[in-house]
């Protein structure tokens, strides 16, 4: 296929279309994703850094008091105005303006129901083994700094659940992937399928900008980009994302059901210092069996939820064989775009580095 100086995307055709149809349709797909100059992977990085920046200057203005404070107050209400006028807005109008096939990219097609299934099962399987990364990150952190304090669920959880549910996993089950498993992924895809599953996961682990949660997340993002790639679907990383975030808030909402609020941000370094004083035990070692019996668990669920992705892997042969997993050269220069955004991201993470040494 020719390619142009400029990267011209005439190969950024959906993979499932692309050599399928007659010749008139193929060249109909190809002129109307020819009409963009701009490669794919450089409209990600766009994409990437103009939300991270915009996630981040909501911060800045709020800390300058620019931003009410019934803003940063009402966690629902922010959910929904950065979620969708800080994520989903600017992706959207980011493809509109470079002319891409919105469907081809995000990838817009009806999954199979037996797909769909096995995209909720597998969050659900994988819950606990998320939940002992988190948690072995958190007791890493808190050794560290010394506190591991970041948490700002307490006001989310005093709201309605059902409110919570929609806002917090509904949402970002939407608009997050149209991000990540839609422009981030097909874009980085370019470079190799493996290479776009684990770099788009990365970005989404620290595009949230927790580090407690950074590797839980980043799975998650990987769980859900395998289910995309496979299915063909963005439908499916939808289902993946809403899955886990709901199963979340639920156990959350049930834990906290009862609960003084000050045994809620009680800090796990607390916690298990308590715990080593009532045994009578060094807190180092309880400390060390702590991590060893959360990474027993990890593993576990981990090996649970195989069964499941040769499932996926097995239902969705017939779909993947159609569209070609070709890898085209990607220039160095095209990911520049990317920088931005993780510098601005980085700096939150030194920022919270500082404030959690105190």
């Amino acid at each position: 296929m020719e390619r142009d100086d400029f990267g011209r995307q005439a190969y950024d055709v959906d993979e499932s279309r692309a050599g399928h149809g007659s010749p008139t349709e193929v060249q109909t797909q190809l002129g109307e994703a020819g009409r963009s100059r701009m490669p794919l992977p450089v409209i990600a990085g766009i994409c990437f850094s103009v939300t991270a920046v915009l996630f981040i200057a909501v911060q800045v203005l709020g800390g300058f008091g620019i931003i009410s404070e019934t803003f940063f107050t009402n966690l629902p209400l922010q959910l929904v105005i950065l979620q969708l006028g800080f994520i989903l807005l600017p992706t959207l109008l980011i493809l509109f303006a470079t002319k891409q096939n919105i469907k081809d990219v995000l990838r817009l097609n009806k999954p199979r129901v037996g797909e769909v299934l096995i995209s909720a099962a597998i969050p659900i399987i994988l819950f606990p083994a998320m939940l002992g990364l988190a948690f072995i990150v958190i007791l890493l952190v808190g050794l560290v700094f010394g506190s591991t304090d970041l948490s700002g669920l307490d006001p989310l959880m005093s709201t309605n659940l059902v409110v919570v549910i929609l806002c917090a996993a509904l949402l970002p089950g939407i608009c997050e992937e149209v991000l990540f498993r839609g422009v981030v992924l097909k874009g980085l895809q370019k470079n190799g399928v493996v290479f776009g599953i684990i770099m788009s996961s990365v970005l989404f682990g620290l595009f949230h900008m927790d580090p407690q949660r950074f590797i839980a997340q980043a799975l998650l993002g990987a769980v859900a980009a395998i289910a995309v790639y496979r299915t063909n679907s963005i439908f499916c990383g939808m289902t993946v994302h809403f899955t886990n975030n709901a199963l979340a808030f639920l156990i959350s909402g049930v834990a906290a059901s009862g609960v003084e609020t000050e045994s809620q941000t009680q800090d796990i370094i607390a916690i298990l210092r308590e715990q080593a004083d009532l045994a009578q035990i060094d807190f180092g070692i309880l400390c060390v069996s702590f991590i060893l019996i959360m990474l027993v668990a990890v593993v576990f669920f981990l090996a649970l939820s195989i069964p499941l992705f040769l499932v996926l892997f097995k239902i969705t042969k017939s779909k993947v064989q159609q569209f070609a997993n070709e890898k085209f050269p990607i220039r160095p220069a095209h990911y520049w775009v990317f920088v931005p955004g993780l510098l601005v991201i980085i700096g939150m993470y030194c920022l919270m580095a500082l404030y959690l040494a105190g």
